[in-house]
């Protein structure tokens, strides 16, 4: 078995085109899959036994069959002496640009062992009948896909663009290629600003919200980062964990706490009725001082120290 390189999608032949291997139908050349020399199909030297691309070539594994005429072949294949390999194809569609014509549709009908593969000739084409095409004809071939083909417009009409999409853009309808691409870099420069500008303000919302729990004490400075990291990845639950996690109570709200809502909201008889006037001084000097004022506010006592 020898394997053969049969098309390399990068090169260009002389003919001036290209073979896509994407474009390749080879399902009649499997059923009758023929080597053969110099494009002669009295010369059949072998078979195709498998085809496969790897990268950019389109490759072929190739039996020769047993009789001298094709042993001598592959004996020449085998060292080097004739290593031209061509294919015979039917061409349905290509793509024409000024750097080089590409085939995007086409047949594969055989594969040729050639002398000189670097000649235009060395690529056969035929018809979709499977006959062979004189050059002329297969220039005929060409000229008609040609003729079939709408070139791609390198300078679209920005007219093109509808009112309504030139409206968005700032622009009328007179406006030139190079108005829309100012106007779209622009709005492309805006848009990053806004939103170096947004993820900003989100950067300095989550800092403000963690320092605000740094200083009610919820939380130890030591653990700004992983909070900052729970806020850029979710700000929702970074803020209910904080908003969850109760601040430390003072001393003196500990003392205050300790009277029940409305424990002393009696005047000063009523309290020391009660007997809790000792127990407010207590919980709450400020507030004994001024009921006992209030009590007592034209009295000596009011200049006496407790």
């Amino acid at each position: 078995m020898l394997e053969l390189i049969i098309n390399d999608e990068a090169v260009i032949n002389d003919r001036g085109w290209r073979l896509l291997n994407s474009g390749l139908d080879h399902m009649r050349y499997d059923k009758n899959p023929l080597l053969l020399h110099q494009h002669d199909t009295d010369q059949i030297v072998g078979h195709c036994t498998g085809l496969r691309i790897e990268g950019t070539r389109l490759i072929g594994a190739f039996e020769f069959d047993s009789d001298p005429d094709s042993q001598a072949v592959r004996e020449k294949a085998t060292n080097g002496s004739l290593r031209g390999v061509s294919p015979g194809l039917y061409i349905r569609d290509m793509e024409f640009a000024p750097e080089g014509d590409t085939v995007t549709d086409w047949e594969l009908l055989e594969v040729s062992l050639v002398t000189l593969p670097s000649n235009p000739s060395a690529v056969k084409l035929y018809n979709q009948q499977g006959t062979a095409l004189s050059d002329e004809e297969a220039t005929q071939h060409i000229v008609q896909l040609k003729s079939n083909y709408t070139m791609p417009d390198p300078n679209p009409n920005p007219k093109h663009l509808t009112p309504q999409t030139l409206a968005l853009l700032g622009l009328g309808d007179s406006a030139t290629l190079t108005d829309i691409h100012q106007a779209i870099t622009q709005l492309t420069a805006e848009r990053d600003k806004l939103q170096k500008e947004l993820t900003d303000l989100h950067h300095e919302a989550g800092e403000a919200l963690i320092q605000s729990a740094i200083d009610a004490g919820k939380i130890d400075a030591s653990r700004r980062e992983s909070f900052a990291k729970l806020y850029a990845t979710d700000p929702e639950l970074c803020s209910n964990i904080l908003d969850a996690i109760p601040a430390p109570q003072s001393l003196a709200s500990l003392l205050t706490s300790k009277a029940q809502p409305g424990r002393y909201d009696d005047d000063w008889d009523a309290l020391d009725r009660k007997g809790l006037l000792a127990q407010l001084r207590a919980d709450d000097p400020e507030l004994f001082a001024q009921k006992f004022r209030q009590r007592f506010e034209n009295s000596r006592y009011l200049t006496s120290k407790f």
